[in-house]
């Protein structure tokens, strides 16, 4: 099995318009997008982590 590589403007624009809804869960995102919970749980943390920085998910790993 292989790992979906996403894009890093999709990323945060999934975890925006989660944080920004009252009324959808991480449920309802992951069922929406069809994203695994790890995965989106791993966004939303580090989004939350790097204090809500847009880039935050622009950057490579080396």
């Amino acid at each position: 099995m292989f790992r979906k590589k996403y894009d890093p403007d999709f990323k945060l624009s999934v975890v925006k318009e989660y944080l920004s809804s009252d009324s959808l869960t991480q449920e309802d995102i992951c069922n929406k997008y069809s994203i695994s919970h790890s995965a989106f749980f791993k966004w939303v943390k580090k989004y939350e982590d790097s204090g809500y920085d847009d880039n935050v998910f622009n950057s490579k790993k080396r």
